[in-house]
């Protein structure tokens, strides 16, 4: 209809308007392409052989165990620990930091409270359990930005909730 600048301002407009939904609404687009691929793994992991399932099954409860063993030596000596467990979302942005140790050890009480010794490097940060196994110590996890988080709690619990919106780790 000859409205040259009309149409040249919608044009450049549409471009900008798409790179501004993505950023605004980044946490929901996240969210629902965590679950298209929660809901791909879940149909490979239905198709295990029932022998792997038990044997999977035996060597969560192992770490478990261990996880708890370690966590009531530290309480007697009030020593605070960060133990992030990573499900089915990929935590890589914390695995990859420059300051994390990357480590591919068995989840035991014995190292669990080696790295969390008051007096071990490893100590600052948080250790993340991936696959069963402990991939990296060390990791310093963004602090949660929710406003509903009561005043009293320190960082370490302001980075478990932050850790625990990053996706469905535990």
């Amino acid at each position: 209809a000859g409205l040259n600048t009309v149409g040249f301002l919608l044009n450049n407009t549409i471009s900008v308007l798409a790179i501004a939904f993505v950023v605004i609404f980044q946490p929901e687009l996240r969210r629902a392409l965590e679950t298209v691929g929660r809901s791909s793994f879940s149909m490979i992991s239905s198709a295990m052989i029932p022998e792997e399932k038990s044997k999977m099954a035996g060597s969560i409860h192992n770490m478990i165990e261990a996880i708890v063993r370690a966590c009531e030596k530290m309480a007697e000596t009030r020593t605070g620990a960060l133990i992030i467990i990573e499900r089915q979302t990929r935590l890589g942005e914390l695995l990859n930091q420059e300051n994390a140790v990357q480590l591919d050890a068995a989840v035991s009480a014995t190292m669990l409270l080696q790295i969390f010794y008051k007096g071990s490097p490893l100590h600052d940060g948080a250790v993340l359990i991936r696959d069963g196994r402990i991939a990296a110590a060390r990791i310093h996890v963004p602090l949660s930005d929710n406003y509903h988080l009561r005043r009293d709690y320190g960082t370490r619990h302001r980075a478990a909730v932050g850790a625990s919106e990053m996706g469905d780790a535990i």
